[in-house]
């Protein structure tokens, strides 16, 4: 059931695509791990709360100054905690997407619902 024609030589250069995709991975781990020492940071509304992340987007460090331990009951200091963190993070992945912008050259991401292999593998299956 094995076909050798299942793969237009023509259109498809596998040798070539599997270089470009090994050079894309590396490419994008060197930039994860430039972006883990990345230090982030978002505050609340009133700044009275300032969260920091990393490139990751792992929680560093949250801040909450005097004045707004004591102006905001538990309830509003909980709420300026999980906003700080929020646009900490939100910087994280604005960060993250310039990031693999710049590796990637923005290259059009694919769409989820199309397989491009798909009528290769049907010709494959069915011999």
């Amino acid at each position: 059931m094995k076909r050798d024609d299942a793969f237009d030589p023509v259109t498809a250069d596998i040798g070539r695509l599997v270089h470009e995709i090994a050079g894309h991975t590396e490419a994008i781990a060197a930039t994860m791990r430039e972006l883990e020492h990345r230090k982030l940071t978002g505050s609340d509304g009133t700044a009275g709360v300032t969260a920091t992340v990393s490139g990751t987007g792992q929680l560093l460090e949250v801040l909450v100054t005097p004045l707004a331990m004591r102006e905001l009951d538990h309830v509003e200091l909980a709420e300026a905690v999980r906003e700080a963190i929020d646009a900490a993070r939100v910087a994280m992945a604005d960060e993250l997407t310039e990031a693999m912008n710049a590796v990637t050259g923005e290259l059009p991401q694919p769409d989820p619902d199309h397989d491009p292999f798909a009528r290769y593998l049907d010709d494959l299956l069915r011999g």
